[in-house]
C-alpha cells in the first residue's frame, strides 16, 4: 500500500548547486512520523532523512535527476515530482 501524495504534497527543488555538493528540498505535510527517502538517476543516497532537506556532498558531474519519498510505518510512497539539475 502507497502513502497518499495528497497528504504530503511533494515540490522537490534545490538550493544550492556546486560541484562538491547539492541541496535539496521540499515541502511536505505535517504528518507525524514520517521519514523520507531521496534517490539520484534511480538509486536511493539516502534513507531515514527527517528534515525536508538533504545535502547530496558526492553528486554526479553532468546531469542528474532526483525524487524524494516518504516514509511511514515502513511503507514508501510514490516518488516527488522529479527535479533535474545538471552539475558543473
Amino acid at each position: 500500500m502507497k502513502l497518499s501524495l495528497i497528504a504530503i504534497a511533494f515540490l522537490l527543488a534545490a538550493s544550492t548547486v556546486a560541484a562538491s555538493s547539492v541541496v535539496l528540498h521540499w515541502d511536505y505535510g505535517t504528518t507525524p512520523g514520517i521519514t523520507f527517502n531521496v534517490y539520484r538517476n534511480g538509486y536511493r543516497i539516502a534513507s531515514g532523512v527527517t528534515l525536508h532537506k538533504y545535502k547530496d556532498g558526492h553528486p554526479k558531474i553532468g546531469k542528474n535527476h532526483y525524487v524524494v519519498t516518504a516514509v511511514a510505518a515502513g511503507v514508501e510512497s510514490d516518488p516527488s515530482n522529479t527535479f533535474w539539475i545538471k552539475v558543473p
